[in-house]
This record gives structure tokens, C-alpha cells and sequence, in this order.
């Protein structure tokens, strides 16, 4: 800045000698002819010849050049300032202005704070959208999925995700991936529910508002399943962006029927229990007082005494099957933890081997195949399934159970399947209802209480319908 200012005064003073020399020179030409006697003095000392005047030019030119460098020169350093800010390069310094490096120092460690400081706090966002367990999508404005977390291609589906990129290219829906192992019948019944849930999506991503919420059904290809949507449009970059939030709650509805179920459970068997208890408690008083009658050969008391053996046999029956109503209404207490899937299975296997011996069982369960479970809780829900699907193959010549684990959309799940003549679209709706029963001697609590016990471990049974045979789901948590 000094040098500027000293350039700056050589050119003021230079400039000024110049032109009251050139006017000095023109008022002599002018006035000359008017003097009698020319003052030789004010010609001499006054009067500056050419050389002075050019050399006071030359002086000006070069105090301009000079201004001009030193102008360029701050420039060009601000540039580099700010470029060093930019690509986070602190080895720049300036020899020429040495009081400005400390303040330049200063600046980058403060950007740099800052910077790691965004950094952090944007790492932690990623880590906790990543761990939440509610989709969260960015969509363009022509449609494209920009970002999602783990849990939108978890309740998505990976093949959801692709058919949607694969609509917007014009490309349509591609099913070749799995035309090998899958039937004709199940590609086009995964091909209708992925239309389905695209055209759904495309109307909820075109309304024109700038958030919205409400309910979304999702169809999958063995159920649906409820979303509440969180919907918000704004401009990112002067481009629009839609961020889109699912969270499935099907769980919660689910729980609330179970929770319902065993609250009328509660009730009914605290009612019943109520009413046989004395009633099982007079027949007896009534069968040892018939006891006498008959050894004292009072006549038609042996139908008596049958009778009412028969009712009090009854009643202790319907005694133990009310016993057996309450472990649905009573809460039970999960303590989860790693385990390997095929050694227990393997073990239930082992315990129910009388009820399995004319089945062919298969266990396509790798070794390694871990989840989070309660040992003693699945066990029950295992025990429940395969009696389930040991049942429902009896009658036929070859009987046959297949257990399969596998992740689905990164959720761990085992399949349960027989042979049998599966489950009617009719019964389907209500085979998790407490008391409901397609057997003639059934009591309608196992199917209830294993998919109760899934639930309280976090996970969820389901009934899956798409071949002709039985088939439940065990999906883990």
C-alpha cells in the first residue's frame, strides 16, 4: 500500500510539472510579441525546454505503469488468497506483505474449524438417517431417487427401487433377473403389485404442495403393508427436491389386534373359568353322592353315575383348555440374542421327531444363518409351525416339510412350507384370530400365539399364499 502511495504522489507531482510547463511554454509564445523587453530571467528559469517536458512525461507513464503493476499484484494475491482458501491449502505465504500472514493463517484455521466442524456434524446426520428404521428418500424433479437410506431399500425392496429408475428411462419393468427360478405366474404377480405401488408413489410425488402426510398402502407380493408418508418439497441449488419419509406401521396395527385379542382372551376365560369352576365342583359332589346310590342299588342310578362322570370329566377339560387360552393374554418377557438358526431348528427337530417320523424333512438353513431371537420363545413358535405343517399333511402318501432362511431385502426370514392343501383365501383373513380354527379338534391358540411371540421378539409371522401348499414366514427383527 506504501508503494502505491508513493507512486501515486509521483504521478500527481510529474503530471503538475508537466502541465504548468506546457502552459508556462504557451503563455510566453502568446505574451512575447507584447513584451518590450523580454525578461531573459523568466525565460531562463521559468520557461522549461522540451527535454524537461518530455522527461516529466516519461516520469507520469512510468508512475502509471508502476500504479498499475501494484494494483495487479494485490489483485493477483487476493486471488491466490482466496484460491489457497478454497483448495484448503495452507502453505501460502506472502513475502511482500508479511503483516497480512498471520490474519491469512487465522482465516484458514477458522475455515477449517468450521469445516471440520460441518463435516462432523453431516457424517453424524448420514449415521443416524442410516440407523433409523424409517425410509427416507430424496427425489429429483423429474422423479429420480437421488438418495435413500438402508431402511427405504429395506421396506422398498432393492427391485422396487430399480423397476422405479428403470419407468422413468422408458426402459418398463424387467423381469429377467429372476425368470430362471421363478414361475411365469409369480413374475407377472410381482410385476402387477411393483405397477401398482409405482403408479401410487408417482401420484403421491406429483401433488403440488409444499408438505403433505397421510397413509400409504403398500403392496407386496404376499401382503400389504400400511406407510404414513411425510412429504416435503423445497429447492435445493435452484432445483426442486422432494424428500420423502415411510414408516411401515403395520407392527403397531398388528400389536393393537393382538393386544385387543387379549384383552377378549382375558376376559372370556376369566368369565368361563368362573362359571365351570363350580360347576365342575358340584358335579363331583353329585357323582360321589350317585356312588352311594348305586351301592345301596337305588334303581337308574348307574346312568346317573355315568352321566354325571361324563359331565365333571368334561369339565375339567374345558378347566385345562381355559388354562391353556391364558398364555395368550400373558405378557411375556424377550431377552434377545445372537444365534445360529439350523442348530435349533435341528434341536425342535430332534424333540418332535415321534410327530416327524413319516415326513421328509428338509432344512436349507446355512450353518452360519444368524438371528436375533429369543431361544426359549422361538422354540414355542417353532414347536407351534411344524405341528402346524405336520398336521396339515396327514392323509397324504408322501409327506413332506421344507424349512428355508434367507434375507429378503436385508430382513432375515424362515419359511416353513408342506405339501399339504394349503390355507383358503377365506380362512386366510382370519387364521391369527384367537379361537378360529380350520380342524375339526383344533383350539385355535397355536397360530395366535407363536405370531404373538414373534412379536413381542421384534419380528412378525406371516401367512404367504402365493402357492398351493401352506407356508408361513418368520420374519426376524
Amino acid at each position: 500500500m506504501k508503494t502505491i502511495i508513493i507512486w501515486l504522489m509521483t504521478l500527481i507531482i510529474s503530471v503538475g510539472l508537466l502541465v504548468s510547463g506546457v502552459l508556462a511554454n504557451w503563455l510566453h509564445s502568446n505574451l512575447y510579441d507584447s513584451l518590450a523587453e523580454p525578461n531573459q530571467m523568466f525565460r531562463q528559469w521559468l520557461l522549461p525546454g522540451p527535454a524537461v517536458l518530455v522527461l516529466f512525461g516519461i516520469i507520469a507513464l512510468t508512475s502509471i505503469v508502476m500504479i498499475r503493476r501494484q494494483f495487479t499484484s494485490q489483485h493477483s494475491q487476493i486471488v491466490q488468497v482466496l484460491k489457497s482458501l478454497i483448495n484448503r491449502d495452507t502453505s501460502l505465504s506472502h513475502a511482500s506483505a508479511p503483516n497480512i500472514q498471520p490474519l491469512l493463517t487465522e482465516v484458514q484455521e477458522e475455515l477449517a474449524r468450521s469445516r471440520n466442524a460441518a463435516e462432523i456434524q453431516a457424517n453424524y446426520l448420514k449415521a443416524l438417517i442410516a440407523q433409523l428404521d424409517i425410509a427416507v428418500l430424496e427425489v429429483t424433479d423429474e422423479g429420480h431417487i437421488d438418495q435413500s437410506n438402508p431402511a427405504a431399500e429395506r421396506l422398498l425392496g432393492l427391485s422396487f427401487i430399480r423397476a422405479w429408475q428403470e419407468t422413468l428411462s422408458g426402459n418398463g419393468i424387467s423381469t429377467t433377473e429372476n425368470s430362471v427360478s421363478t414361475p411365469a405366474a409369480h413374475q407377472d404377480a410381482e410385476q402387477t403389485q411393483e405397477q401398482h405401488n409405482i403408479g401410487n408413489l408417482r401420484k403421491l410425488l406429483q401433488q403440488h404442495k409444499a408438505s403433505s402426510r397421510g397413509e400409504l398402502i403398500w403392496h407386496y407380493p404376499n401382503h400389504k403393508e400400511t406407510f404414513i408418508y411425510t412429504l416435503i418439497q423445497s429447492f435445493n441449488q435452484g432445483k426442486q427436491r422432494t424428500l420423502l419419509t415411510l414408516q411401515s406401521i403395520e407392527k403397531q396395527l398388528v400389536a393393537h389386534e393382538v393386544k385387543a385379542h387379549q384383552q377378549l382372551v382375558k376376559v372370556l376365560t376369566h368369565e368361563i373359568a368362573n362359571s365351570i369352576a363350580p360347576m365342575v365342583s358340584l358335579a363331583q359332589s353329585a357323582e360321589g353322592i350317585s356312588a352311594d346310590m348305586l351301592n345301596n342299588g337305588v334303581k337308574g342310578s348307574e346312568d346317573l353315575v355315568e352321566a354325571l362322570a361324563t359331565v365333571s370329566r368334561r369339565g375339567q377339560h374345558l378347566t385345562q383348555f381355559i388354562q391353556s387360552f391364558k398364555a395368550l393374554s400373558t405378557p411375556v418377557n424377550t431377552r434377545l440374542e445372537a444365534t445360529y438358526l439350523r442348530p435349533q431348528v435341528e434341536e425342535v427337530f430332534l424333540l418332535m421327531q415321534e410327530d416327524c417320523a413319516s415326513i421328509e424333512v428338509s432344512i436349507e438353513i446355512s450353518p452360519t444363518f444368524e438371528v436375533m431371537v429369543d431361544q426359549g420363545l422361538f422354540e414355542q413358535v417353532l414347536i407351534n409351525l411344524i405341528k402346524n405343517a405336520s398336521e396339515a399333511t396327514l392323509g397324504l402318501a408322501h409327506r413332506q416339510i421344507r424349512l428355508v432362511a434367507q434375507h429378503i431385502d436385508q430382513v432375515a426370514c424362515l419359511d416353513i412350507i408342506d405339501n399339504g392343501s394349503g390355507i383358503s383365501e377365506q380362512a386366510s383373513t382370519s387364521i391369527f384370530v384367537p379361537f378360529f380354527t380350520t380342524k375339526s379338534d383344533g383350539t385355535g391358540i397355536g397360530l395366535p400365539l407363536a405370531r404373538s411371540l414373534m412379536l413381542s421378539q421384534g419380528g412378525n409371522l406371516l401367512l404367504l399364499n402365493e402357492s398351493q401348499h401352506g407356508q408361513f414366514r418368520c420374519v426376524f427383527g
